[in-house]
């Protein structure tokens, strides 16, 4: 297997989630397997297990990276697979499985940038032309069908999970203290993921002038070229001192977070998957979810689903978890048990059974 790792170390947070995840789940259950590996070249290289190999790949440029350079890295090596994200090799020496998260350019183009549509455009031609396309979720799966001419049986689904670094805190855990540590508001509800257009800020915005409590807002996640003009929106509302930007949160800071808050909200216009609510779940956090796109095979009936463009539906969603001690509880009891549902051990276990289709 030939395996391009390029986000394995850093990255935009997704794709950095999901393939570091699943590398390690793999390297656990299937040390046996034949695979190697490619990180940036400035990435350190990880040990080798078993019989997993790492090793570093020029350039860094997604297109000639996975294109040309990831081939003729293993020119010399007989390879079963290639196995990549949003591109694929050019080479036919081997099957080609692609993971592709979603194709959300084709329906909110507006949400994107000039250049980002330019690059989405070589990922439309790979689509077309791998042997296999592994997607997150079954609405991802309809999309690429419906926007490139493959078949459900060219598009694989296999949804993806959650860390186990996400938990409720500890009984005895001293809330207070760690709140002050990591400087957070008394309560607060929480936003984690990128900062842009598609993510709905604005309308989140809007709907925390409507609560029947003036909590604040905590936003973990950085910025992307296209985004609203958050400052002004900020401004009009006069939420400037209820609304903070924490930028990229470690690893290790952003489940205490997740644990930390009243309700997490999170309620982008689209989305080819949706990790941050299932964190909060498994963090024991109410979760206030879109109703739009995959949100609702990710959430089920274990948050509360709104429509994105009502500020109103919005607030009135996250006031009933705020007022209705009943509720809540019931809320997060079934965030639990459905975060269970979703492990990276499983998304390895199908990626493998897959892998072993192919080949």
């Amino acid at each position: 297997m030939a395996i391009d790792a390029k986000w394995y170390h850093r990255g935009p947070a997704g794709v950095h989630t999901y393939i570091r995840n699943l590398l390690d789940e793999l390297r656990l259950i299937r040390s046996d397997l034949e695979a190697v590996a490619f990180v940036r070249p400035h990435d350190p290289v990880p040990e080798t297990t078993g019989s997993w190999r790492w090793q570093t790949l020029r350039p860094e440029l997604s297109a000639p990276r996975v294109w040309w350079a990831l081939p003729r890295a293993v020119r010399r090596s007989p390879v079963d697979l290639f196995f990549t994200q949003s591109l694929a090799p050019r080479s036919r020496r081997a099957p080609r499985c692609m993971t592709v998260h979603d194709v959300l350019w084709h329906d909110y183009p507006e949400h994107f940038t000039w250049r980002e549509r330019m690059h989405f455009r070589l990922i439309d031609r790979d689509i077309r032309h791998a042997e296999i396309i592994v997607t997150d979720s079954e609405h991802s799966r309809e999309r690429i069908c419906a926007t490139s001419g493959r078949t459900d049986s060219d598009v694989r689904v296999i949804p993806l999970g959650v860390s186990g670094r996400f938990r409720p805190l500890p009984a005895e855990a001293d809330r207070s203290a760690l709140r002050a540590e990591l400087h957070l508001p008394g309560r607060f509800l929480l936003y984690v993921g990128r900062i842009n257009r598609r993510k709905n800020l604005p309308n989140l915005f809007r709907a925390l002038t409507m609560l029947p409590e003036p909590l604040d807002l905590v936003c973990a996640g950085t910025r992307d070229w296209l985004q609203d003009d958050l400052g002004r929106t900020l401004r009009d509302l006069r939420l400037e001192s209820r609304v903070h930007f924490l930028g990229r949160v470690s690893d290790d800071t952003l489940p205490v977070i997740c644990a930390l808050a009243d309700v997490f909200v999170y309620v982008p216009f689209a989305e080819g998957f949706g990790i941050p609510p299932l964190e909060a779940m498994a963090s024991g956090t109410p979760v206030v979810a879109s109703d739009a796109t995959s949100l609702p095979e990710v959430v089920g009936d274990a948050g509360l689903l709104v429509p994105p463009g009502d500020p109103q539906a919005i607030a009135e969603a996250v006031g009933r978890l705020l007022t209705e001690g009943d509720l809540r509880e019931a809320v997060r009891e079934r965030g639990l048990a459905r975060a269970r549902q979703f492990t990276w051990r499983q998304a390895a276990e199908k990626t493998l059974a897959l892998w072993e289709e192919i080949v």
